[in-house]
């Protein structure tokens, strides 16, 4: 059995924080309003404390952050995309 290290447990869910996209950083103001300190804690846990979904503005320029900001992009390119070369019903 792998031994687990404290800050390898998300403080909320209690899971292990482990996968690659588990990795991130976020702006220290956000981190300290609504992280755990010198833990690690999943992205859903922490949208969960803000109250609201993490926005690109919330991520650092660090490099582990490249995959969330490239994918990001991307996907508000093909949704800006999809809602000018379709009709929406409200």
């Amino acid at each position: 059995m792998k031994k687990t290290y404290p800050n390898e447990v998300c403080p909320d869910c209690n899971r292990e924080v482990v996968d690659y996209y588990d990795y991130y950083m976020v702006k220290d103001k956000i981190w300290d309003e609504h992280g755990c300190g010198h833990g690690q804690m999943h992205m859903e846990c922490l949208s969960k404390r803000m109250g609201r979904p993490l926005s690109i503005d919330d991520f650092t320029d660090a490099v582990v952050n490249m995959k969330f900001k490239q994918g990001y992009l991307a996907a508000l390119i093909w949704v800006d995309w999809w809602q000018t070369n379709h009709d929406y019903i409200n």
